[in-house]
């Protein structure tokens, strides 16, 4: 089998002694090189580059909008200045100076990039950005998720980036300091709207491309297009390090659904049936992948269960139950059989044990403490549970975060799993596993992939029917490659200049920005048509594009 680790990728090098700045400068410096051919349509694209901050967001969306001016674009950053609440401060990391650091390095940067940009207090004046801190400060707190911004809602972006900021699994509205924070949230995402408004109405652009509209510093910019019917395209990092997945009028790029349509009949070919299975292998250790978890894995199902202290003959069915981190999994509503994730765990947990003969695996999710922000103990899965279930049955036994267990030993341990969202769901089911979701969702919840639920009372027969027979369901193997191999390879586009580990900018493939026109990069190039000509956001054959690659140890998308 392919180790995915010595895939053929680009060279790549890491930046020199004046780190990525002195990297902008020294490719903007050179002289520009005529492109051949006639000249392209013209073309008006809306940056919103608004953690200035951040080399990985500076050298990604820099390197796309000197690619998108190589193909005749007219590229507009729009550059934060300075917010009330950002989505680079985390309730353990916010200190006073940030902002101001934050948005000098951005404005040397693109300047350093030869870029464009407007600042946010260029489009928002003084007492439109105070009008919208005394509305949100007097927000009550029922009304915070509600708000507007004429036919933009914001209030999903506030919930989300206050739950983030707390890295909370809930919205606490009897804590002052959360409803305070999230006050915040709302003036910051009313200020971008605000912005994103004036700045359309200025210029009618044909596209405004941004990371994902999740948050309250980006979710407003593709909010306030839709309102306004602005075509907008947003993107996000791969699970394959040095991809990126896109999606036109839509504000999160998670999945394939936009693309799986044409690819669900088609058989795989032999070439990328390898490819697809050796990448699902490799997921085990995240080799391939932008950010990997553990150093080394445990593959001894013996020491595994002295570590639990349990032994797994004897018992009747086991059960593996996989978690999420806490505010990535949380939602402002309600959505599938359960409110949120600790009602399914709990209620997921407690039905599994109920016979003492079934086996429990909880195994938490390692991103609770191997991750660039660490899920506060209160709201760890393990946390959650051991308090709803006190005294925790007996035949339940909780996987630490850090324990290094291979998943591929677990998924030969049990006999059923039961997911949250997790991706392990869509790896279980490679691994011909029944799998169980309460209907969040989740991208892979496809008809003869897992099965999935709409309320609780569906949830249990379906968990009960699994417990009495496990083969009753199984998942549909060909069904299911077809699927992987469309999100991983067809909808995750290489984005070939760049390489990144984990939550930094590593290196680059280019020594001259010319590197950037039409022809050099198959993946750059599909990424440019679909923002520019309106084109499917999909990859050239994965067959002949780079990709994969060995990854460090680094943080978030």
């Amino acid at each position: 089998m392919t180790d995915l680790s010595k895939t053929t990728r680009p060279a790549f090098r890491p930046p020199g002694p004046g780190g990525w700045r002195g990297e902008f400068e020294r490719l903007a410096a050179q002289p520009p090189r005529p492109i051949a051919g006639p000249p392209p349509r013209r073309r008006r694209i809306v940056v919103p580059l608004l953690v200035g901050a951040s080399d990985l967001f500076l050298a990604r969306e820099g390197l796309i909008g000197h690619a998108l001016r190589l193909r005749g674009a007219d590229v507009l950053f729009a550059l934060c200045d300075g917010l009330p609440a950002c989505d680079a401060r985390t309730h353990d990391n916010d200190p006073a100076e940030m902002c101001r650091g934050c948005a000098a390095h951005g404005a040397d940067a693109l300047r350093a990039f030869g870029h464009r940009f407007v600042r946010l207090s260029e489009l928002v004046d003084r007492d439109e950005a105070r009008a919208a801190r005394e509305r949100a400060a007097a927000c009550p707190p029922e009304a915070l998720f509600a708000a507007r911004l004429g036919g933009a809602a914001l209030g999903d972006f506030v919930f989300a980036s206050t739950l983030r900021y707390f890295r909370a699994g809930a919205f606490e509205a009897d804590d002052p300091a959360v409803v305070a924070k999230a006050r915040e949230y709302l003036a910051a995402a009313t200020i971008w709207a605000l912005a994103a408004r004036a700045l359309y109405r200025r210029l009618a652009p044909s596209k405004v491309f941004s990371s994902h509209g999740i948050y309250s510093s980006w979710g407003p910019w593709h909010a306030v297009a839709r309102a306004m019917n602005v075509p907008y395209a947003s993107y996000s990092g791969g699970w394959r390090r040095g991809t990126l997945l896109c999606r036109s009028d839509e504000p999160r790029a998670f999945d394939c659904d936009d693309i799986w349509p044409r690819w669900a009949d088609r058989p795989l070919n032999a070439a990328r049936r390898r490819r697809i299975e050796e990448y699902l292998g490799s997921r085990e250790d995240n080799r391939a992948d932008f950010y990997q978890y553990f150093d080394r894995l445990d593959r001894d199902a013996a020491a595994f269960a002295a570590r639990l202290d349990v032994s797994f003959d004897g018992w009747r069915r086991r059960v593996g139950v996989f978690t999420n981190v806490a505010y990535d999994a949380a939602r402002p509503r309600a959505a599938g059989a359960f409110p949120n994730m600790f009602e399914w765990l709990t209620g997921a947990v407690a039905r599994a044990a109920r016979d003492p003969r079934t086996l429990v695996i909880v195994k938490t999710h390692p991103a609770e403490r191997r991750f660039i922000e660490r899920t506060p103990g209160r709201w760890s899965a393990a946390a959650a549970l051991r308090r709803a279930l006190d005294p925790l049955p007996p035949n339940v036994r909780i996987v630490d975060p850090d324990d290094n267990v291979s998943t591929r030993t677990l998924y030969g341990l049990i006999d059923l799993g039961l997911v949250y969202t997790s991706s392990v769901g869509l790896e279980m089911a490679a691994a011909g596993l029944p799998v169980l979701t309460p209907g969040t969702g989740v991208h892979y919840e496809k008809p003869g992939i897992v099965l999935t639920a709409a309320d609780p009372a569906s949830y249990f027969a379906a968990l009960d029917a699994l417990l009495e027979d496990p083969a009753s369901f199984r998942p549909d193997h060909e069904l299911l490659l077809r699927y992987a191999y469309t999100l991983y390879f067809r909808k995750s586009i290489p984005f070939e200049p760049l390489d990144v580990a984990g939550w930094e900018a590593a290196g680059l493939a280019i020594d001259d920005l010319a590197e950037l026109a039409p022809g050099r990069f198959p993946g750059l190039d599909a990424l440019c048509e679909g923002i520019l000509n309106d084109a499917p956001f999909e990859a050239p054959d994965a067959d002949e594009t780079p990709g994969g690659g060995a990854t460090k140890r680094g943080g978030r998308r």
